[in-house]
């Protein structure tokens, strides 16, 4: 598997920030995004680098004292409302608390909203593609095959604990689907969930943390 970029490493903040950059660039569903699309996905992972500074020593204290959000390097969350979608977001005062505090009320469903706000093209959602109960990562691709049949990357993935239609088919999870990196591995951006990361990870390892759910469906992204 691709080695994913990401802050646990020795490289710097800039380092990672590029290799991410050079990743998503290569994913053809970004490149269909609209330029605001790209542009917040990009500031969310820089912001989520922000959140992650220990260089500050009152950033530092807050990571040390919210274990809970910071533990094991998948850190907090950033903030990314910026009317100009720019990647120059002022330093907050004292830290990076506020960007800390974005990265703890953030979730999935709403960074998927987010993105979709910034669609060029102000149409209406449009159809999902769905199977019976899906319990494999196989079955997966192969929905996701279906729906390239018709459709290009990227896509809204949708994780349900059962099936739509079923008896208490909860949502559990969003994300988006950018492409296939050089090694053909499904690539996604999400927000994981609160007080957990914006990041780039592949399709097999939202699967395998929501494996016990079986309603997935699927839908183009708004743009």
């Amino acid at each position: 598997m691709e080695n994913i970029p990401t802050l646990d490493t020795d490289k710097s903040e800039q380092e990672v920030r590029e290799e991410q950059y050079k990743l998503l660039e290569s994913l053809s569903g970004f490149s269909h995004l609209s330029e605001n699309q790209q542009r917040y996905i990009k500031a969310t992972l820089y912001i989520q680098q922000r959140a992650e500074r220990e260089s500050d020593p009152v950033s530092a204290s807050r990571i040390k004292s919210m274990p809970e959000v910071f533990e094991g390097n998948a850190p907090g969350r950033s903030y990314i409302d910026h009317p100009s979608l720019s990647t120059q977001v002022s330093s907050d005062k004292g830290g990076y608390f506020e960007s800390q505090l974005y990265i703890m009320n953030q979730y999935c469903h709403a960074a998927v909203a987010k993105l979709e706000d910034y669609r060029e093209n102000k149409q209406s959602v449009k159809n999902w593609y769905e199977a019976g109960p899906i319990h494999s990562f196989l079955e997966l691709v192969e929905l996701i095959e279906l729906t390239r049949a018709e459709h290009d990357f990227p896509f809204v993935v949708e994780v349900r604990s059962l099936p739509l239609g079923e008896y208490h088919s909860a949502l559990e999870h969003s994300t988006v689907l950018l492409g296939q990196n050089f090694e053909g591995e499904f690539m996604v951006w999400e927000k994981s969930g609160y007080h957990i990361p914006f990041q780039l990870v592949t399709l097999k390892q939202v699967f395998d943390a929501y494996k016990g759910s079986t309603g997935w469906r699927i839908r183009p992204v708004l743009v």
